[in-house]
């Protein structure tokens, strides 16, 4: 597991089979073309507040998420690969320090053979903006009601809402 301290960047890194964590980021951070090549808990965990920048990179076989937001940070993912996934992303639907909004945005995204882009937690005010990005399954978003309880979050609708998801310039031609 790589840990990235506040204002650290992590580049050109291949994280390989049958690791139990990828990328943690204690703060804003920027993982740099970084690649998951099978990604066991989550790729990349993010911790602290902030925003952390994913430039380039992606992820292959993640059976739920790729990135996580447990703190309350932003996210802004471009030119990111995904294949064989759950969620790209999902804002921590029963975290303990759940409470605050939390933003993510995906440009030139391209995903395939998954499950949705975005997971937000709508009673938060939660917003995912998706820019130009590409999906074949066409899963763009699901809203949930958030917890900071521990309890499983209760889903309360999916796709763009123009509100606490944002889609515009989407394909499902990847």
């Amino acid at each position: 597991m790589f840990i990235v301290e506040e204002g650290g960047t992590l580049s050109n890194v291949i994280i390989g089979p049958n690791q139990a964590e990828g990328v943690h980021c204690l703060g804003t951070c920027t993982p740099d073309n970084v690649w998951h090549s099978n990604v066991c808990e989550d790729a990349i965990t993010l911790e602290g507040t902030g925003t952390a920048h994913i430039n380039g990179g992606g992820a292959f076989h993640a059976a739920d998420k790729i990135v996580q937001l447990n703190g309350a940070s932003s996210v802004a993912i471009s030119d990111f690969y995904a294949e064989d996934y759950g969620k790209l992303v999902r804002s921590c639907g029963n975290c303990k320090r759940n409470g605050s909004p939390r933003h993510i945005t995906l440009t030139n995204v391209v995903a395939v053979d998954g499950g949705v882009l975005c997971g937000v937690n709508t009673n938060y005010g939660d917003v995912c903006t998706i820019n130009n990005s590409c999906q074949r399954e066409g899963k763009f978003c699901t809203r949930f009601k958030g917890n900071n309880n521990g309890k499983e979050p209760a889903k309360i609708g999916s796709g763009p809402d123009n509100q606490s998801c944002i889609a515009t310039g989407q394909s499902k031609s990847c």
